[in-house]
């Protein structure tokens, strides 16, 4: 199971800094890549590191606008099952996820 946070708020109160899918299986996935992108299609933030979330900086350390951001999630699990998952992101907005 994979849960995709809505929207997280990286204003530096705590709370929701990090926006980072939740994959139930993660300890046993055999590989994993998460790219978030502008409305303009450049890649903002790469990671292949699961334990790593985007913290609403571009890849050159300046804090993105709020707004609405693409990201694309593939992984691998144990079963060398392949699984995609494309979603929007709101950064900024104050919504709280749970």
């Amino acid at each position: 199971m994979v849960y995709i946070p809505n929207a997280f708020t990286p204003n530096s109160d705590g709370l929701n800094e990090v926006f980072k899918p939740e994959i139930s299986c993660f300890e046993t996935l055999k590989s994993y890549k998460m790219h978030v992108y502008d409305r303009w299609g450049n890649i903002i933030f790469q990671s292949s590191d699961y334990a790593a979330g985007w913290n609403g900086r571009d890849n050159k350390g300046g804090d993105c606008a709020m707004g609405v951001y693409s990201c694309v999630i593939q992984y691998t699990d144990s079963k060398d099952k392949k699984f995609g998952l494309k979603d929007k992101k709101e950064a900024g907005n104050d919504l709280k996820n749970e």
